[in-house]
């Protein structure tokens, strides 16, 4: 074959995987546009198994794209529809922000539900470790519950162990700055422990413990430690559903926004930059211990009745993140104590024995003891301290952890790349 010849082939062979792309009509919305439904439904696929997969979910520009024909679910349970006197809607993708509806055409912000549809906690009974049951945070729609995340929560102590969520490869496409609800939620797990009354009466529970208000409260205090984080969802209707205190524990404010943030972006960033969903399993482990005012170490707890304590504080918050594919991980461990006045971790607060954190894609800053000390640490010698999870893993993530292109995106590439050569040469 000529060169002219082998020219030709390659342009046509180009055009081909182009036009293909950019072919199909289609329906996009982003999620941060004034087009969207507010208050928004969920947005379901009608087949997909009822997880993370049922939830429509932006990439990373923040586009829902479905193509034309295409009929998915719009739900809003319990309020119902503002301009449809329905719970549900089977609606079909025409074209740009227009659906069909029983024949009639609708722009996507015309199909918004009265109220913000509620998640619900539901205890499955099946355990996953010692005195732990599996709760599923998630939407009953059409008397089927679709699941969002799962939490792990240890019964007798009344505190996460840790749940499993997903980050998908869109994540970066976000919907940013949707309002948090007015308060969180509690599940039934808890009996008769007033969550929001313990948070609001912490310094006396402390002062209880340890005889004293420890140092510098007024400015680090207890927060609510989301485990799932709110961003880490790709809709406000997700996102508001994080907010159960069965997906908390409490988590000192400075390393809540500190060290710990700062781990949850990069972890996002990771997932967009690569591509590819993430499994992410966020936890707690041990019991915080302070001085009390006699100098003698004391266990640190949310809520403290006259015969029991429970709520404890974690000593230790963890995220493993997990690329089922290649089957890599890594283990991210943070330290929950504001307090440690020695420049060097103490080995009581190390979980592993060499710190893992050989990945470039990492912007906190472990040894800043106002953000929060924390390290890194391979899975299996995590896994031998910590034994909640039965991940098979078979090694960790690369200095970038940028993943191989496929060869279709690989080839997209290099013909838009020699197809603007080539133009610039004629």
């Amino acid at each position: 074959m000529d060169r002219t010849a082998a020219s030709q082939l390659l342009f046509l062979a180009c055009s081909v995987i182009l036009v293909h792309q950019g072919s199909s009509a289609e329906c996009s919305v982003n999620v941060n546009s004034p087009n969207f439904p507010s208050p928004q439904p969920l947005l379901l696929n009608r087949n997909a198994d009822k997880d993370l997969s049922s939830f429509l979910a932006p990439d990373a520009r923040g586009d829902i794209v479905v193509s034309e024909g295409t009929q998915l679910l719009f739900a809003c349970p319990d309020s119902g529809f503002k301009l449809i006197d329905a719970q549900t809607l089977n609606a079909t993708c025409v074209s740009g922000t227009v659906f069909s509806v029983d024949g009639t055409a609708y722009t996507i912000s015309a199909l918004a539900c009265k109220k913000l549809p509620s998640a619900s906690a539901v205890n499955t009974g099946a355990q996953c470790y010692v005195n732990a049951v599996k709760v599923q945070i998630g939407f009953t729609v059409e008397e089927e519950f679709n699941k969002l995340y799962e939490v792990c929560f240890d019964t007798k102590e009344l505190t996460p162990l840790f749940t499993k969520a997903t980050v998908i490869a869109g994540i970066k496409g976000f919907q940013a700055s949707f309002p948090r609800p007015d308060q969180w939620e509690q599940g039934q797990l808890y009996g008769s422990v007033d969550m929001s009354n313990q948070y609001r009466t912490q310094r006396d529970t402390l002062v209880n413990l340890l005889g004293a208000t420890p140092e510098n409260m007024s400015k680090n205090y207890l927060s609510r430690g989301h485990l799932a984080s709110k961003a880490d969802f790709g809709l406000g209707v997700q996102q508001s559903a994080t907010f159960y205190y069965e997906n908390s524990a409490p988590q000192w404010y400075a390393f809540n926004s500190g060290n710990w943030n700062q781990l949850e972006l990069d972890v996002r960033d990771f997932a967009s930059n690569n591509n590819f969903d993430l499994e992410v399993y966020t936890g707690t482990y041990g019991t915080l211990q302070l001085e009390d005012k006699n100098g003698n170490q004391t266990d640190i707890y949310l809520y403290v009745g006259t015969s029991e304590k429970k709520v404890p504080v974690p000593k230790f918050f963890w995220k493993v993140v997990y690329e089922p594919k290649s089957k890599r991980a890594i283990v991210f461990v943070g330290v929950n104590n504001p307090y440690l006045s020695s420049s060097k971790l103490p080995e009581e607060y190390r979980l592993c024995k060499q710190d893992a954190c050989r990945v470039n894609w990492l912007h906190w800053k472990p040894n800043n003891q106002t953000a929060g000390r924390a390290y890194c640490c391979e899975y299996g010698e995590f896994n031998d301290k910590v034994p909640y999870l039965h991940l098979a893993v078979e090694g960790t993530f690369s200095l970038s952890g940028v993943e191989a292109t496929s060869a279709l995106k690989l080839m997209t590439i290099a013909c838009s790349v020699w197809l603007l050569v080539r133009h610039s040469y004629n």
